[in-house]
């Protein structure tokens, strides 16, 4: 008979009680850093979405460890953050219960994916918002009353915070509405805080002058929503004995007969993920700089390091699973987060000050993997896998896989099999085909009805095990309907016949070349 304990420690931490569903989807700051006056106005905390993962490998620089000098692969998150847009700012005064708003001001000009935000069905409103406050800033009087209002918030204000959101327009997402948040200016007097809000008024304000590299911020979230769930599930309860009565993932004594109520610390069922957490001390790996334009060329070559020069983007091949392509400035952190693809993520500076070497290293990453991450990926770049393809085309599928497959998916102008224009062999300049004999079948293999000169393919019937298949089924289709060999003929004869027959040319090389092309001419197509 098996044995069971009937002691054990208790399952789950009461410190994040009650599990319960977030009230709010954008993580919420709760404490801010402490203000330095010492040090220039900055913002504290920045917006980004999480977009995936992926791993690094690096080497390790910490004296004393035994891993230190030698390379380590580690897995990393990559969060999109756009740049934001400040669009207010607000005054905060001491109170003996806290911090009370003083003044709010808005920018004059604020966009539709900020102003959906304030609306619940922004297509049947009248999108009157802001109207009023926007007007102050055109006419005299109004003018008057703001340079009083900022005035005042640098006499009265303890704490001043700028209003920001996010531009959906720039990521590959469905959803227009902005996520708006506030954020706590730190650094310099007050009067300093004011004016650097009041200059940034309506422009953006990109990651990397909030975070540096090698940084150690906070990640605030909302975790990834599991539904309700047993206590097994949701607080990893010990399983009951196999013969136990009425299930057994369940838990076996809910508390005593007095007092007559389940108390607050017993594992029950219910909301299981989407809860607000907060996860310090997260190390950033690297801000990467979104495809830009230089000198009239894309540049986006935010995944080469130093010891891999390869010109690749963040995205992997494929995109970030149920994200698509990174094409914007990121922070890549070290480890995962909270939170699924595409869930807002608040990033916040760290309220300690960091002394430990783990802190203080500095991150200089070897290699950054691109390959896809939806199944085993193999290819670092597109171009390095249509260069192996190819390689491998040539050497293993033989004349009619390298003409096919490399002609007509190995480039996008191939894509259509009806281009116009004359199909050459590459190596030979031999003419081979007429975009005109082509024969439009179910295959993915191109076919063609005839060539330009007999002597320059192998021709083949279609005879595949298919077409006696098809065959089999029609003639038993017929012997079940009662039809004899003449109505069957008759229904045969009702259906055009393809150009041969007996069925489509299957054309391939007779040559040593391996791929094919169209050669394109400047007339009509022959």
């Amino acid at each position: 008979m098996s044995h069971r304990k009937f002691s054990a420690p208790r399952h789950g931490h009461l410190g994040f009680l009650p599990h319960k569903r977030s009230r709010r989807h954008r993580g919420k700051v709760k404490t801010w850093p402490r203000d330095d006056p010492s040090q220039p106005v900055h913002l504290t905390a920045f917006l980004g979405y999480k977009a995936g993962m992926t791993h690094t490998l690096r080497e390790v620089h910490r004296p004393g460890l035994k891993i230190s000098k030698r390379e380590e692969v580690e897995a990393v998150t990559v969060v999109e953050t756009p740049p934001l847009v400040v669009v207010g700012v607000v005054g905060y005064v001491a109170t003996p219960r806290g911090l009370r708003s003083f003044k709010t001001i808005f920018a004059e000009h604020l966009s539709d994916e900020c102003r959906r935000r304030f609306y619940r069905d922004w297509h049947k409103s009248k999108k009157k918002a802001f109207t009023k406050a926007s007007k102050r800033w055109r006419d005299t009087h109004g003018k008057k009353q703001l340079q009083k209002d900022f005035a005042a918030m640098k006499k009265y204000c303890r704490v001043i915070r700028v209003i920001v959101h996010t531009q959906m327009k720039l990521l590959p997402f469905r959803q227009k509405k902005a996520h708006i948040m506030e954020i706590q200016l730190n650094g310099g007097t007050v009067a300093e805080k004011v004016a650097w809000a009041q200059a940034r008024l309506e422009k953006q304000v990109p990651v990397h002058s909030v975070f540096s590299q090698s940084e150690v911020i906070d990640v605030i979230a909302v975790t990834k929503g599991r539904g309700v769930k047993g206590v097994t599930s949701r607080w990893h309860t010990k399983k009951l004995p196999r013969k136990t009565h009425k299930g057994l993932r369940k838990v076996a004594c809910i508390g005593a007969w007095h007092p007559a109520r389940v108390g607050c610390s017993i594992a029950r069922a219910g909301q299981k993920g989407y809860h607000h957490r907060t996860e310090l001390n997260k190390k950033i790996y690297r801000i990467g700089r979104g495809l830009h334009m230089e000198d009239g060329k894309l540049v986006k070559n935010n995944a080469s390091t130093s010891y891999d020069v390869t010109d690749k983007s963040i995205t992997p091949l494929g995109g970030f699973p149920h994200y698509g392509e990174v094409n914007n400035d990121f922070v890549m952190l070290k480890g995962c987060i909270a939170g699924t693809k595409k869930r807002v993520i608040t990033l916040r500076k760290s309220l300690l000050v960091h002394h430990s070497r783990r802190a203080l290293e500095n991150i200089e990453l070897k290699f950054i993997d691109t390959t896809s991450k939806f199944g085993h990926g193999r290819f670092q770049t597109a171009q390095e896998k249509r260069a192996f393809m190819a390689a491998l085309g040539q050497r293993f599928g033989g004349p009619r896989a390298a003409m096919s497959f490399c002609s007509f998916f190995g480039n996008e102008v191939f894509q259509n099999h009806f281009e116009p224009g004359i199909y050459v062999c590459v190596k030979c300049g031999y003419e081979l085909f007429s975009s005109r004999a082509k024969y439009a079948h179910s295959s993915p293999w191109p076919a063609f009805t005839e060539t330009i000169h007999a002597d320059s393919v192998a021709k083949r019937l279609e005879n595949s095990r298919s077409q006696a298949l098809k065959g089999a089924r029609l003639l038993r289709a017929a012997r079940e309907l009662g039809l004899g060999a003449q109505a069957l003929k008759l229904e045969r004869a009702a259906v055009p016949p393809p150009p041969r027959a007996a069925g489509a040319l299957r054309c391939w090389l007779r040559s040593h070349a391996g791929v094919a092309a169209p050669r394109f001419t400047s007339g009509p197509s022959r």
